[in-house]
């Protein structure tokens, strides 16, 4: 039960990933070009925020439609990891595309699936304008069964689908929804929910691109799981009103709830928060001018007894308060964050308060100081511990004040601080970098996982920092922090949840071949997961030649393991990496005619895993042919296997039944039998193609299947 209660809270702290329109990190004045709605910045209507992210959007849908007009002429696209680390399956370092499609992803959000894995969502741009698709990839990185690598599409209509979001369903599926841009105006307006399984399709009863909910222009919205496979869905009207309604599994508002939805707390009103109560209701905190206020409202929509409207006094006093943040403690009491200039500076300050809204000895009145630095601290994340308290976490000016940095405080169920702390928070990140956003989510043993965006490269990257219930990293995570992707190219706007052990997945837009959502795994100990990727297989008479690649470099070892026809897995040998993250090996003890299966197994987390797993088979003689084709038909890229019998230059096209030409690549492999993995050909259509392979004056061909 810890471990599922846990799942669901690291889908709920993380569920919003960084929007694109997330500001580069300045103190924390109260910009008035934007609206804080539940922990997410969202760029008012009229202003020039509004203005630069419906024209970075008009420039990525401009560039979609280049590519999907070069895609439909028959041009190669650039390879899916194209500037990254070669990938064939599994988690690998720097990520891994969420889906084949090469047109173009962006704002990725996700939870998790309660079985080591991930579903994302995220805007596609395959038809040229921004709809929703969705992937979900299992603990190892993988596609799961049923799924199709291409994403399953959410909502794929002729508006533009934008603020994509989701939350768990409760039940292994997900939740995702979504409003619209109207490009003439530049308003957003009404809110789309969809239910889809973990099995990738829509949830029984819910319609092709989903349901509509008419609540008109808003400036901001928010989802949440209500614990019983249901859902909340808050927005915030265009007088700054906030509003929530209750849906069941089916899309329903639950009876007490007005389908319109229910108006919450004050209107002029942007600093709020909410967090779930245990018990189908939830809790609502909204700070104003001097004073922070929560109140309490029960699953069927009624406040819950000895609270009201006008909402319990958390704090007061002369000085401003605001950006408060909020979660349920382990205990079923709550605790509440927020930022204060009671000290005449913007500091952090915390409250406790019980489930019918009375403070709990030995707390006092107006809260305890978390951080009291000379500087500006704000944007306060909680993580609820395992012992009743709670960890924040908040973006940090103090000192020169000029570059931004995080820091993260541990409060018990009694306001103490935590031993292992100070008193002033304990420093996350000591590079002297600009950071962005960040999102914090629990590590599952009572500490905390921060990942942000840095760009202590020169462009931005996405990063995680550890930090234990009792104030130390784990040995494996730098002072910085360790970096989950930093390629040379731009990756921005993460979504991250736990995988329900130690470990953490996350995916970003990434810049990597045009503009993709990857996808990467960093273990408890600040290793990425799945160490080595394959990157080629070939075999002739007498010998079979393999490598991998892995990007921790010549610190990667590994068991290599052989199956020789279907015999089992039995130890081939120790391999090691060289200085570039080379795994090479030759294997000389086979047998003409037979096939030959390999694979590495490395130990993570005290358990085995497995990577990069190829089957070949050792050629009689060198002759040019084909071997297997998987798989086929293919809803994916196609893997083919073929073998040379010179080191000339060969040719592998694939062919329409009209017999044009819409995939080509040259083959400079030499001689023996080889394994190639087609990325291009999971953006194809469905239909019935043939694969030509051509050396010197002779080619050979065989059919192949996409379905779709």
């Amino acid at each position: 039960m810890r471990r599922q209660a846990m799942v669901l809270a690291a889908a709920l702290v993380s569920l919003f990933g960084l929007p694109s329109f997330a500001r580069a990190a300045t103190p924390p004045a109260r910009d008035p070009q934007y609206v804080r709605f539940m922990g997410r910045e969202f760029p008012r209507p009229g202003t020039d925020a509004r203005r630069a992210w419906i024209a970075r959007l008009q420039s990525r849908v401009a560039t979609a439609r280049t590519r999907l007009a070069a895609a439909k002429s028959g041009a190669s696209m650039p390879n899916p990891d194209q500037g990254g680390l070669p990938s064939i399956e599994s988690w690998t370092g720097n990520g891994e595309p969420v889906v084949t499609s090469p047109i173009g992803q962006a704002e990725p959000t996700g939870v998790a699936d309660g079985s080591g894995g991930a579903i994302f969502a995220f805007e596609d741009f395959r038809s040229g304008a921004p709809d929703v698709f969705a992937s979900h990839l299992d603990s190892n990185g993988n596609f799961v069964s049923g799924w199709d690598p291409a994403g399953f599409p959410v909502a794929v209509t002729d508006s533009f689908e934008v603020l994509v979001q989701s939350c768990t369903d409760g039940a292994g599926g997900m939740y995702v929804s979504w409003s619209v841009l109207h490009t003439g105006s530049g308003s957003i307006g009404d809110l789309y929910l969809q239910r889809i399984t973990s099995a990738g399709a829509l949830s029984p009863g819910w319609p092709v691109n989903g349901r509509r909910y008419a609540v008109g222009e808003l400036q901001g919205y928010a989802l949440r799981a209500d614990g019983s496979n249901g859902t909340y869905v808050g927005w915030t009207d265009m007088n700054l009103q906030p509003w929530v309604v209750r849906l069941d599994g089916s899309g329903n508002a639950i009876a007490g709830w007005p389908g319109g939805g229910k108006a919450i707390g004050n209107a002029n009103n942007q600093e709020i928060d909410f967090t779930l109560d245990g018990s189908g209701g939830f809790l609502f905190t909204w700070a104003s001018n001097d004073s922070v206020f929560a109140t309490r409202l029960a699953g069927d929509g009624t406040f819950s007894p000895g609270w009201n409207a006008n909402g319990v006094l958390i704090c007061t006093g002369s000085l401003t308060k605001f950006s408060p943040a909020i979660t349920r403690l382990s205990t079923g009491n709550f605790m509440l964050a927020w930022t204060d200039d009671r000290n005449f500076d913007l500091d952090i300050f915390a409250q406790c308060i019980t489930p019918s809204g009375t403070i709990p000895s030995p707390w006092p009145l107006n809260g305890v100081q978390l951080c009291g630095a000379a500087g500006l601290q704000d944007g306060t994340r909680l993580v609820p511990d395992l012992s009743g308290g709670a960890v924040a976490v908040w973006q940090d000016y103090r000192g020169a004040g000029t570059t931004n940095t995080f820091y993260a405080q541990h409060v018990t169920s009694t306001g103490a601080i935590a031993a292992g702390w100070a008193a002033d928070g304990n420093l996350l990140c000591d590079a002297a970098t600009s950071k962005g956003e960040f999102l914090a989510l629990p590590d599952n043993a009572g500490g905390v996982d921060v990942v942000w965006v840095d760009n202590r490269a020169g462009n931005p990257d996405v990063y995680v920092q550890r930090m234990l219930s009792g104030g130390s990293r784990p040995p494996g995570f730098p002072s910085g922090g360790a970096a989950i992707v930093n390629t040379p190219d731009d990756q921005d706007t993460p979504c991250a949840v736990t995988d329900g052990t130690n470990g953490v997945i996350s995916a970003w837009d990434d810049a990597r071949g045009g503009l993709r959502v990857y996808a990467g795994k960093i273990l408890g100990d600040g290793t990425v997961s799945a160490e080595a990727s394959l990157v080629s297989a070939s075999a002739e008479p007498g010998r079979v030649l393999l490598r991998w690649f892995s990007p921790n470099g010549a610190n990667f070892v590994a068991t290599l393991e052989r199956d020789a026809n279907g015999s089992g897995y039995a130890t081939l040998a120790t391999v090691r990496a060289d200085g570039t993250g080379n795994v090479s090996y030759e294997d000389d003890a086979v047998t003409a005619g037979a096939s030959y299966a390999y694979r590495l197994r490395v130990m993570e987390n005290g358990a085995w895993r497995t990577l990069g797993e190829v089957r070949v088979r050792v050629p009689q003689t060198l002759a040019l042919s084909f071997g297997a084709l998987r798989p086929n038909p293919s809803a994916g890229p196609l893997t083919t296997e073929f073998t040379l019998p010179g080191a000339r230059a060969a040719k592998l096209e694939l062919l329409d039944v009209q017999g044009r030409r819409v995939l080509s690549r040259e083959v400079t492999l030499g001689a023996g039998t080889h394994v190639v993995r087609l990325e291009e050909s999971a953006a194809l259509k469905a239909g019935v193609y043939v694969l030509r392979l051509t050396q010197g004056g002779r080619s050979i061909q065989t059919r192949a299947v996409i379905a779709r």
